[in-house]
Order: structure tokens, then C-alpha cells, then sequence
């Protein structure tokens, strides 16, 4: 069972009227990354954006070098096709929703966003935190009908604790700390995570800004890997002449599916 605790004194847990930003490569989106959100639906009100990095300037190990590939199974990929994977991705929020009840898991496509601002995104964006929280807020000035649908609350990033060694080559990453909300996410028996809040990262960066509202989200989340999903699948493609994404794999079902046009694709 997951706990959303407060990090501090007299906090309330993110309301209806917050948004919750949870960004990653996504390349793929898997289960893991599925029981986060689903944890934060069930502990919050709140409306929570999935945000697929235009370019994942951190991720050093996406690509998988021990054997030649096709273009179409190197990694990272293209955004378009991470985008459309969190599009599908999404999908499984929106069947699940019943009645009236509104979805409230949504997309925010950050090219769409520099697109609407008449912003050049022929060039790899310059991947920031910071400058996304600044195109958002401008995004919300703006009244053209060419705007894609924002957040409109108070702005809650979801990190996991694995990205607190990385916080210092954020770009302008004290900028980001003290403009949102957070909430750190603490999977199980993930060896890359700090086992308490007294480590020196922690310290010296993050509790700096005691007046930002921050929480812990303690998820029973599968220790699931992008990296180690996608060995499977090119491991599906160099064995066999028709690969199949087992219905076992654990990514969404509506993006197993595009996977597997993916595989078909390389062979043909």
C-alpha cells in the first residue's frame, strides 16, 4: 500500500485545484511508471500531466549498443513516437474513468506548447524544468485559441528519488526548487534510491528550501526498468523472424500494442 506523507509542518496533501507534473522519457512507458500515477489519483485530487522529455538530456544508457539495430529500435527515439506512446498510454485513464467522472490524467506536449508562443521547435529544445514552468506560466497569459490545454493550478513536479545525485545538472535547477511544489516518489527495492533523507544530496539541496510544500510518496511500485524492458525486445527481434511483445511485458496494454508495430515494422 502506497503513503503520501508531508514533509513538513501543517502541509495538506495536493487538492483538486493543484497539477501534478510527472515527466520522464517515457521511452517506454511501463508499469512502474502506471502504478505511480495510478498511486497519486487514489491519494490525491489533483490533476496529473504527463510530460515526455523532448530530448532526455540525463539518460546516458538508452541505447542499446551490443548489437546492430535498425534505426526505429535505437534509443532514445524520436519524441513524436514517445509522445504517441504516452498518448495511448493515457488512453487506459480515460476507459477507466466512469460516467461523469472526468478523466484527470492529461498530456502536455512541451512542442505544442513552444509551438503555440510562436517559439522556434525545429531545433532540439533545450531540455529545462525551469524554462518549462516559465512557458506554462506565459502559456496561462496568453488567449489565443492556439494555446493547448494547460495546467491551471498550483504546479507539483513527481521525481523520483533517483534523480536527487542529478538535481545540480538540472539546468537552473535552484530556480525550478523554489517556483513549485514536490513530490518525491521512493519505489521498492530500488537500488539507486537513497534509503533515508539523510544523505548529503538531500541536505544540502533540498532542504534549503524549507518553505516549499514537499512530499514523500512511498509506492509499493515493481522495480521496472525502460532499459531492461527494451533488452527484452530487441532481444525478441534478433531471435525470432515474427516477435511478439508477450502480453506479460509489463507496459501498458495500449502501448504493447504499438510496440508490437514497432517490431513488426524492423522486420519488414
Amino acid at each position: 500500500m502506497s503513503t503520501l506523507t508531508p514533509l513538513g509542518h501543517d502541509q495538506l496533501l495536493p487538492s483538486v485545484d493543484s497539477d501534478l507534473i510527472f515527466g520522464g522519457a517515457f521511452d517506454p512507458p511501463h508499469l512502474g511508471h502506471d502504478h505511480v500515477v495510478r498511486d497519486l489519483l487514489a491519494a490525491t485530487g489533483a490533476n496529473i500531466w504527463i510530460s515526455p522529455t523532448f530530448q532526455p538530456r540525463l539518460k546516458s544508457n538508452l541505447g542499446v549498443s551490443s548489437q546492430a539495430l535498425p534505426r526505429s529500435l535505437q534509443r532514445p527515439h524520436p519524441y513524436a513516437l514517445r509522445l504517441a506512446w504516452a498518448k495511448a498510454w493515457i488512453t487506459s485513464f480515460e476507459q477507466a474513468s466512469q460516467g461523469a467522472e472526468r478523466s484527470r490524467v492529461h498530456l502536455l506536449d512541451e512542442q505544442e506548447l513552444y509551438r503555440a508562443q510562436n517559439l522556434p521547435c525545429d531545433e532540439p529544445l533545450v531540455p529545462s524544468s525551469a524554462a518549462l514552468v516559465h512557458r506554462i506560466e506565459t502559456a496561462r497569459q496568453t488567449q489565443s485559441s492556439g494555446v493547448p490545454k494547460l495546467p491551471q493550478g498550483h504546479l507539483t513536479w513527481v521525481v523520483g528519488l533517483d534523480q536527487l545525485p542529478l538535481l545540480p545538472k538540472w539546468i537552473q535547477y535552484p530556480a525550478i526548487l523554489n517556483r513549485v511544489s514536490w513530490i518525491w516518489v521512493k519505489r521498492r527495492a530500488h537500488p539507486s534510491e537513497p534509503n533515508s533523507f539523510n544523505s548529503q544530496i538531500w541536505e544540502t539541496i533540498v532542504a534549503q528550501h524549507p518553505h516549499q510544500k514537499q512530499w514523500l510518496l512511498e509506492t509499493q511500485t515493481p522495480a521496472i526498468s525502460s532499459s531492461d524492458l527494451w533488452e527484452q525486445l530487441v532481444s525478441q527481434f534478433h531471435q525470432s523472424s515474427q516477435p511478439t511483445v508477450d502480453s506479460a511485458m509489463a507496459v501498458p496494454e495500449p502501448v504493447r500494442h504499438l510496440l508490437q508495430n514497432l517490431l513488426n515494422s524492423a522486420h519488414t
